[in-house]
Order: structure tokens, then C-alpha cells, then sequence
């Protein structure tokens, strides 16, 4: 399925388009498996969301929770803002985390409709644009932001030009050097430095080499880091970080493809693609003359925008699966887990999405299904606040039904109705996972807007 449902001819891989403005909502968790992915484009028709058999057109779901015609998404046409509107559903609409029976959506807004949760989106794609829908190691996502960095990569990774690549700490920077190496039919290996590790003093010999005498402990000649590039890429990652000083020397390799050795006194032809990053606005330290505008211009030859992780929430599932499957833990999240990692601001990126869900595994282990309770209290507290109250502190209910048999119709009423038709709970006191609940929900044909009542 490709990035757009109702326009295939943005989805075909390198594809480019002339520039397009739009909307789409995407469904990101459901009980309904198979609607996982599906984007929906937004145009200027209202969009109704409902359960499936009960809305024809829009977007139907075969999801329990979900009125049979639960929220309306409607845009103004004045001012082009989408509104999504409560149809008087019986659990409620949340956008943000927030129950709203009327609101205007942003970009990236996260919206909770029964069981399911959804992303709205708003769509810009930039005259000429190059998208790669298909996912590629070592970059990774379904986003647009996401096919825009891989379709870059394609376009630029055979050039031996200069590449700039600018995003936020953790937003995987690294990645796009690898992904623009591996793509680069170099022979020669990638070679990395975070030039704002590097002490001041020994950034020169580090990157250049130097000839045995340079310097107090140098008793013996180092090649450097781009001869140990030579064939291939060095990725000078912080390049904002670079001591002014260095800089003319790292402008003069770029201008003439040779490297001086800190104590030498002949050049070296060197064959290393660069690949520079930084999380800084290079424009603003040249104009407040802490890089050098000259080699600020001869950097950007080609530049690569990562978004960050908040940017691209169409991202964190499918990531939080990759990072869970890795650690050998259960890649079902339930609802409110989901909803919980996607209103998440993720100040850290897909690094701290990693280091999350290792700890999820830990605290998950043996789990068949990832549940609200294995985040940690700062991710739960947006979807835990809301949770009922009264359901938890009922009195106890008392059935026949032996831990591992299966209710009565009328059994499974009893509970459903006695916890509010809140599923985990139902699947709590039956010791059973949500799958099973919701399969007897359908064999018993019970209607929970019916017993909510």
C-alpha cells in the first residue's frame, strides 16, 4: 500500500512529484489488523468514522469499542482547518489525550476512537520531491518524512559531492551516512568521527595524520582519519563543533582533494567522499561567525533534513515493534499502550523510543501483549488519568466460569456490563488476552453500545 491510498502516483519508488497539498488520516493501532496502515486522503467531502457494516464510504473499522457511527471529520472551508466532531459516540472521542466533542486538528494530532487510534496528517510534499516508499536498512519508516530522506539518498548517494544532514540528536543522522555509503558503490570503508569528541588540541592530527616529532607524544607518524577513508566516506558527525581553526584546513581538502599531515610538508591526493551532520543551525553560527561561511557553502552542496520523531508519529509503532522484536518481547501493544507511546513528544528520537522499549521487554517479559502498565509512569500518565475509576473499585463479580473455560453469553454480558465494556479489564478478570474477548464478543454477536447503556 503505498503512502497516499487514493493517489498511487505518489507511492511508486524514486517517484517525483510536482508539488502537493493536502490532509490524510492514518490508522495506526487497531483491533482491526488489516485497516494497520491504511491512510485515507482527505479532500473537501466530510469523512465518517464508524464501525464497519455501519458506514458505507469513509472509514469503516471492525472494531467492538467504535459506535456504529462514531465521529465525523469535517473541513472548513474557509479556513481550510479539519475539525473532527463527536457523533454522540458512547466511549467518547480523544484527540491528544483529551476527550473533545468538537476540535480543529494539527499536524500530528493523535486521535482515539474506540479501540483504534488514528494520526492526522497534514501532507506538503515540495515541487519535485523524490519519495522511496519502500523501507531500506538501515533507514527505517513508513512516514513521508521518512521516503523523503531514503528517495535523497537515492538521488544523491552516487555523486561524489559533499552531503549535509541536519536533524535533531537521536534522529539518526549516522543512518543516512550509512544509508548514503552502502548506496555509493565505494569500495573503501565508512569511517565516522564525532568531531565534538574529539579534544580541541588533537582534532588537526586526528583527521590529517601527522609525522612522527609533530608534537610532544607523537613518536610515531599517524595516516589520520580520512587516508583510513581513502576509496570511501568519513562522516564528520557534530561538524558544528569543529574548532574555528581547523576549519580552513578541512575547506582545503574539499577545495583540493589533498591532506597535509600536522608536522609534514607534502600533500597526499585522498579519495573520501564527506558526509557532515550537525543538530545546530550552521547559518546562525556563521552569522554569529562561529563556523566559517565558506565552508558552511562548500558543505551544503546537498543537504538532507531529518524530522524528528514527533514529526513523523506514523513512525513510533512500526519502530517499537522492530526494538521489541529485537529483545524478544511481544510486538501487540494494547490500545492504551499504543496511544500512550504515540502522544509521547520523544525529545530524545528514535534513541530514546530504543531505549524505552528495552526496558518495556524487561518489565513485559513472557507477556502475549504489551499493556499500559509495562511503560513507565511518565508515558502512561496522558491515557491513565482517564482510565474509570469506578470500574476499578467495583464490587466483585462471581461466576462459574473456571479460569479456563470459556463464558456464557450471558456471562460475558455480566462482566462486560459490570466493567463498563472496557476490554482490558474484561480480559483481566477473565485471565485471557483481548483477542479472546473480542472473538467471543463476535461469536455471542453481543452488542456493546447495548450494554454500556
Amino acid at each position: 500500500m503505498g503512502p497516499l491510498d487514493t493517489d498511487r502516483t505518489m507511492s511508486t519508488p524514486g517517484r517525483r512529484v510536482t508539488g502537493f497539498r493536502s490532509a490524510r488520516v492514518i490508522v495506526v493501532a487497531s483491533p482491526d489488523a488489516e485497516a494497520v496502515g491504511r491512510a485515507v486522503l482527505l479532500d473537501d467531502a466530510p469523512v465518517t468514522i464508524g464501525r464497519a457494516g455501519h458506514v458505507e464510504g469513509g472509514l469503516a473499522l471492525t472494531d467492538a469499542e467504535l459506535s456504529r457511527r462514531h465521529a465525523v471529520l469535517e473541513k472548513e472551508a474557509a479556513t481550510g482547518t479539519w475539525w473532527l466532531r463527536d457523533l454522540e459516540s458512547r466511549n467518547g472521542c480523544y484527540i491528544g489525550g483529551l476527550r473533545q466533542g468538537t476540535a480543529g486538528l494539527v499536524d500530528q494530532d493523535v486521535i482515539r476512537v474506540g479501540a483504534s487510534v488514528l494520526l492526522f496528517e497534514k501532507v506538503e510534499l515540495e515541487a519535485d520531491a523524490a519519495l522511496m516508499p519502500v523501507e531500506e536498512p538501515p533507514l527505517f519508516g513508513r512516514s513521508l518524512g521518512m521516503q523523503r530522506a531514503r528517495g535523497e539518498v537515492a538521488r544523491v548517494a552516487g555523486r561524489d559531492m559533499p552531503v549535509l544532514v541536519l536533524g535533531e540528536s537521536g534522529s539518526g543522522k549516522e543512518l543516512v551516512a550509512r544509508a548514503l555509503h552502502a548506496r555509493s558503490g565505494r569500495k573503501g570503508n565508512l569511517i565516522a568521527v564525532n568531531c565534538g569528541a574529539l579534544p580541541p588540541d588533537l582534532v588537526e592530527s586526528e583527521l590529517f595524520g601527522h609525522v612522527a616529532g609533530a608534537f610532544t607524544g607523537a613518536s610515531k607518524a599517524s595516516e589520520g582519519l580520512f587516508v583510513a577513508a581513502q576509496g570511501g566516506t568519513i562522516f564528520l558527525d557534530e561538524i558544528g563543533e569543529m574548532p574555528l581553526a581547523v576549519q580552513p584546513k578541512l575547506l582545503r581538502v574539499l577545495a583540493t582533494g589533498e591532506v597535509r599531515p600536522v608536522g609534514g610538508s607534502d600533500a597526499r591526493a585522498v579519495d573520501a567522499r564527506v558526509v557532515a551532520a550537525t543538530n545546530r543551525d550552521l547559518r546562525a553560527e556563521v552569522d554569529a561567525e562561529h563556523f566559517r561561511g565558506d565552508l558552511f557553502a562548500r558543505l551544503t552542496g546537498w543537504t538532507i533534513a531529518l524530522p524528528p520523531l514527533r514529526a513523523r508519529k506514523e513512525d513510533v509503532l512500526p519502530l517499537a515493534a522492530r526494538f521489541l522484536e529485537r529483545e524478544g518481547a511481544s510486538t501487540r501493544l494494547e490500545p492504551d499502550a499504543a496511544e500512550a507511546l504515540l502522544l509521547h513528544r520523544w525529545p530524545f528520537n528514535v534513541r530514546e523510543l530504543e531505549q524505552v522499549c528495552s526496558a518495556i521487554a524487561v518489565r513485559a517479559a513472557g507477556a502475549d501483549e504489551i499493556l499500559l502498565d509495562h511503560l513507565t509512569g511518565e508515558l502512561r500518565a496522558p491515557v491513565e488519568v482517564r482510565r474509570p475509576v469506578a470500574a476499578a473499585s467495583a464490587p466483585p463479580i462471581s461466576l462459574s466460569v473456571r479460569p479456563d473455560g470459556t463464558p456464557s453469553a450471558d456471562e460475558l454480558s455480566r462482566v462486560l456490563r459490570h466493567h463498563g465494556c472496557n476490554i482490558a479489564r474484561v480480559a483481566e478478570f477473565f485471565g485471557r488476552d483481548r483477542r479472546q474477548i473480542y472473538r467471543w464478543i463476535d461469536r455471542y454477536e453481543l452488542d456493546l453500545e447495548a450494554l454500556r447503556d
